[in-house]
């Protein structure tokens, strides 16, 4: 080892050998530095250099900023477990073993939590699935506090999939509730965040708020796992240390365990794949490679997180000011982000995601998670509520959707059709049978108004839908028309020395034998209709 001033990555590395000294030859910490520096040893690193370069190269391009914030980077090859590139900061490093903010620095998590924590749980556990709905609708922590969406609105009922593409926070919160705060931990813990505290128990867990933290290094290492099939691997910065005559000195073995099912781990990568295509990602996505992803802030931007991962890498970029200041830039992180897995994934020639082999694909209502009705669901007045879904063996829906009800209604009137509406005048309508107020759901619930087409009444409404060919230029809507002094009570009386007819039903086909223009045409039309 040299004078020279060490990368983040090399101080990193320095750090891990020194503890694994210690603690697997039992040497003090003054003999492991000493033997270190004096004992000419040859360590076997993991670092990728060319990955490093790219790196240090996108963290410290100007052009992504447009504020002097802090940021950090870690990459992983998840397979492994293995650190490739590590940059903890942003500008010159002029000294070795410095404060390195992918290592180091302790920060709340935010919204990156919620894949690890809650939605993790509950896929694995089987109390969810990605078609699970959660009502998206105003909602307060236990204690009464009002807990908010980042966009300010509620899209009303919300699948766990587009909860997590959106990166919704009601959604989140009452998933949390259902599987509970212990076993919530526990998945946290077992994807290797060691930083928490005993006081992380709290609802506040579910949105990243919380009173330990993460640090960039954990955060990767753990979406880490989940791109590899739900195995977490210790990370590691070297493969083998080598004394002065060539023997093993050390040789490292990461731990390992499965933290979530191949299934579950492959239904996370699938949601997050979406969080890439079209939710809170978008400004992260790589065009023509294979991604996914997770987006998180906490309050005031104070920290900006995204993580991800490629078929091959996982990587995690931090963003923010060591004193907890709030950045005036909210998208700097995903632009370097976006920039260092657009060169990585090209150097590992990454090929797609695996990730739905064995899942049983349906396409699902995305309103009540059941089955879609074929012109139902994907006809509402909401647009296409209907996406082809992933389910682990045995936990798709068999139930076909109950949370629709179509609507034939009258354009004339506005009112729902009835049996004499022209059909060249009846449209159809699908509406939520109910929906929370203050929602987007709250606009597309029908009324339960059944009020049936007042314009439409009689048989000839049906053969004649344009009013100008009936005899006369006569029309129905005359006979409600109050400026002609006529309406429906006032003829009752004649019905029965009429025939069954109003006194203006008779004087209307008296009519028929009095113009002969007019009753021609009538008749032609009529013929006309039935040939």
């Amino acid at each position: 080892v040299g004078a020279e001033v060490f990368s983040y990555f090399e101080d990193a590395l320095i750090y891990q050998l020194i503890a694994d000294m210690t603690e697997k030859l039992g040497y003090t910490e003054e003999k492991a530095w000493k033997v270190l520096y004096t004992g000419g040893l040859t360590v076997e690193s993991t670092q990728n250099s060319e990955l490093q370069a790219i790196c240090e190269e996108e963290v410290n391009d100007d052009i992504y900023y447009s504020c002097d914030a802090q940021i950090a980077a870690v990459v992983i090859e998840h397979s492994t477990g293995q650190v490739k590139a590590i940059v903890g900061g942003r500008g010159e490093k002029d000294a070795s073993l410095t404060f390195n903010r992918a290592t180091d620095s302790v920060r709340q998590p935010g919204s990156t939590i919620k894949v690890l924590g809650e939605y993790s749980a509950a896929l694995d556990g089987g109390s969810a699935t990605l078609a699970t709905v959660y009502d998206d609708a105003p909602y307060t922590y236990s204690d009464g506090t009002q807990v908010y969406n980042a966009g300010g609105t509620y899209s009303g009922m919300t699948t766990v999939h587009d909860a997590i593409a959106y990166s919704l926070n009601i959604p989140a919160l009452k998933c949390f509730q259902q599987v509970g705060a212990t076993r919530v931990r526990h998945y946290l813990d077992s994807f290797g965040l060691t930083h928490l505290t005993q006081e992380d128990k709290t609802e506040s867990l579910a949105l990243g708020g919380t009173y330990g933290g993460v640090t960039d290094l954990e955060l990767t290492a753990a979406y880490s796992a989940i791109a590899n099939g739900g195995t977490y691997i210790e990370p590691s910065y070297y493969t083998r240390v080598l004394d002065r005559n060539g023997d093993v000195l050390l040789e490292r073995e990461s731990a390992q365990r499965q933290v979530i099912s191949p299934d579950s781990a492959a239904l996370l990568t699938y949601a997050m794949e979406d969080v890439m295509d079209y939710g809170t990602g978008v400004s992260a996505d790589v065009s023509g490679a294979s991604l996914a992803g997770k987006s998180g802030t906490t309050n005031d931007m104070v920290d900006q997180w995204f993580v991800g991962y490629s078929p091959t890498y996982a990587c995690g970029v931090w963003g923010g000011y060591d004193d907890n200041s709030s950045p005036d830039d909210s998208l700097f992180v995903k632009y370097v982000w976006r920039a260092i897995m657009e060169r990585v994934s090209y150097t590992a020639y990454d090929d797609s995601f695996e990730s739905t082999d064995g899942l049983t694909a349906k396409k699902i209502c995305t309103k009540c998670g059941k089955l879609a009705r074929s012109g139902i669901c994907d006809h509402t007045v909401q647009g296409d509520m209907t996406r082809v879904e992933y389910f682990a063996p045995s936990t798709a829906p068999t139930q076909y959707c109950d949370c629709h009800v179509q609507v034939r209604r009258c354009g004339v009137s506005g009112y729902r059709a009835g049996s004499y509406c022209p059909s060249s005048n009846i449209s159809e309508y699908v509406y939520l049978r109910q929906g929370t107020e203050g929602t987007e759901d709250e606009l597309a619930v029908y009324s339960g108004d059944d009020t049936v087409c007042p314009v439409h009444r009689h048989w000839w409404n049906r053969v004649f839908p344009n009013n100008s060919a009936l005899p006369n230029g006569t029309d129905e809507t005359s006979e409600n028309d109050d400026s002609n002094g006529t309406d429906d009570t006032a003829n009752t009386g004649s019905d029965t020395d009429s025939g069954g007819f109003s006194q203006d039903q008779n004087d209307y086909y008296d009519d028929w034998g009095d113009d002969t223009e007019d009753s021609d045409s009538f008749w032609d039309n009529l013929f006309g209709w039935f040939r």
